[in-house]
């Protein structure tokens, strides 16, 4: 199941990548105390958000595959996987690096440590 799962989250992160890539702008916050400090901001090319940090906005298609994968890793995960139901929503940003880490963390050869963020809180809450 496992190995079955990472080539589905393989199949995944290369739709977000493709997404992604044709996408010709990223969303962009700015903390309001950077805004105080100076009347003008510029964005240079090492200001832009990189690629694995921007949210993806995923077509039908590529959501579907997102919620059938999420719903395995949350079948696999779960104590009683016959009682878990499928996900009808996204429960974290989808971004290429969350994506990417998720496939990692099924990778059997080397696996993956995730340290922070929405995709750590999804994972733990379907450890409880």
């Amino acid at each position: 199941r496992i190995i079955s799962l990472r080539e589905k989250l393989s199949d995944l992160r290369e739709h977000v990548e493709i997404l992604m890539q044709g996408s010709t702008s990223f969303t962009i916050s700015v903390p309001t105390s950077f805004l105080e400090q100076s009347e003008t901001l510029k964005i240079s090319p090492s200001n832009k958000p990189k690629m694995s940090d921007a949210k993806a906005y995923l077509d039908e298609k590529t959501e579907e595959i997102a919620k059938k994968c999420l719903s395995e890793v949350k079948a696999l995960l779960s104590v009683d996987p016959a009682l878990s139901s499928p996900l009808t929503e996204i429960p974290f940003d989808v971004t290429w690096k969350s994506i990417t880490n998720l496939e990692d963390m099924f990778d059997l050869a080397n696996g993956c440590i995730i340290t922070e963020g929405n995709l750590l809180d999804w994972i733990i809450s379907l450890l409880h």
